[in-house]
């Protein structure tokens, strides 16, 4: 055991003698534990140098012979391209080479204009660049022991890439040479568009807030960002864009357009929704705005534009509380029976129910299509709720 005042040492010795290219690790931590030359544990404020990665923990424990470094409490590894961190973090080292780094609980990965939330979060790498991660929720079978998980482990996986975020119960990051080239994800997945929050207008429902697309599957497909006119190319940290999203198994998607209405500009007045199902659906981007729709297999879909104002709506019955009587005179109502032998009057019919609407047109269809009532008053107490 080191004690506190001295707690700060190069660790190379844990290196076997015959291996000259084993790089070391630096350690420093309020006590440190060294268990033969194979083998040591960290204390309190643990901080972790080694080559390229840079980690922090409240414990760590690193074991040669099973190839392995574990820290725990506040978590945090930090490389040249990623930071990831977690209540947890298990960093798989066989024969000294970082090959895996597994987040859990609470787990966070940000780099490259990739942000992602999971409660479990695992990256492979490959000569120390990252080629692949993947996430998903903690599960009760997971190595956790008799630790009850809790609310946050079983959120879903979170990925927001350029204003576009993913849910899913799994999400996959393929970034081959640590280059985002495609983000999958799979079960009941959902992708949302931020981009053009400057449509939204007051009282626009919550579902119409936003473009989103939703599948069993959706896969969204990352190209290197184009050159504006004059600009230099960036050889050494290129931006990357969406070029296409793909949805499928129940494909569905909502796209939020400008009102036809010229007149108006984006944010006076609602916009116009278009709404459609199919298959597969393919969104192609073109510099960050949708460029075209493919839907693929049976397909349904719908476009509706926002009320304009000052257009009569025909479909709604006249509202007969107004000022001034609009009923037909007395003697185009038929004989008045409302009030033979004492008998009470007749009842006004039901209103027709859906099937009734779609079968008989719309609401000023519907009144002519029921027999008038036998009174100014009952017709007045029938017609008033439209």
């Amino acid at each position: 055991a080191v004690e506190p005042d001295t707690a700060a040492v190069v660790l190379d010795s844990l290196a076997v003698e015959a291996d000259t290219t084993s790089v070391p690790f630096v350690v420093e931590g309020n006590r440190l534990f060294l268990q033969g030359e194979r083998l040591f544990r960290a204390v309190g404020q643990v901080e972790i140098v080694r080559d390229s990665l840079h980690a922090f923990s409240d414990t760590a424990r690193y074991d040669q012979v099973a190839g392995s470094l574990a820290l725990r409490g506040s978590a945090r590894v930090e490389a040249e391209t990623y930071d990831l961190s977690g209540r947890d973090v298990d960093l798989g080292m066989p024969d000294g080479d970082i090959r895996t780094v597994k987040a859990v609980r609470e787990g966070v990965l940000t780099g490259d204009g990739l942000r992602l939330d999971s409660p479990v979060i695992e990256i492979f790498l490959a000569d120390g660049e990252m080629e692949r991660l993947v996430a998903t929720p903690l599960r009760a079978d997971s190595t956790m022991g008799d630790e009850p998980l809790d609310s946050v482990d079983l959120v879903r996986p979170v990925a927001v890439a350029e204003e576009f975020r993913l849910t899913a119960d799994s999400v996959e990051v393929l970034a081959p040479e640590q280059v985002i080239d495609r983000i999958n994800a799979v079960g009941g997945a959902r992708g949302e568009s931020t981009s053009r929050e400057a449509l939204n207008v007051e009282g626009l429902p919550e579902p119409a807030q936003k473009d989103w697309l939703e599948g069993d599957t959706v896969v969204a497909f990352f190209v290197e960002a184009p050159r504006r006119a004059g600009e230099p190319a960036d050889t050494v940290n290129p931006e990357y864009v969406i070029d296409r999203i793909v949805a499928s198994g129940e494909a569905r998607s909502l796209y939020r357009m400008v009102s036809s209405d010229t007149s108006s500009s984006p944010g006076e007045k609602a916009p116009a929704v278009h709404y459609v199902t199919g298959a597969t659906i393919v969104i192609v981007m073109n510099d960050g705005e949708l460029e075209r729709m493919e839907v693929d297999g049976p397909t349904r879909g719908w476009h509706l534009e926002p009320f304009t104002p000052g257009v009569a709506d025909t479909t709604a019955v006249a509202d007969t509380t107004a000022v001034g009587d609009t009923l037909p005179p007395p003697d185009t109502l038929g004989p008045d029976t409302t009030t033979v032998g004492g008998s009470s009057p007749p009842v006004p019919p039901d209103v027709v129910s859906g099937a009734d609407r779609g079968s008989r047109g719309g609401h000023g269809q519907r009144a002519a299509a029921h027999p008038a009532p036998r009174s100014r008053e009952w017709a007045r107490r029938w017609r008033s709720p439209r």
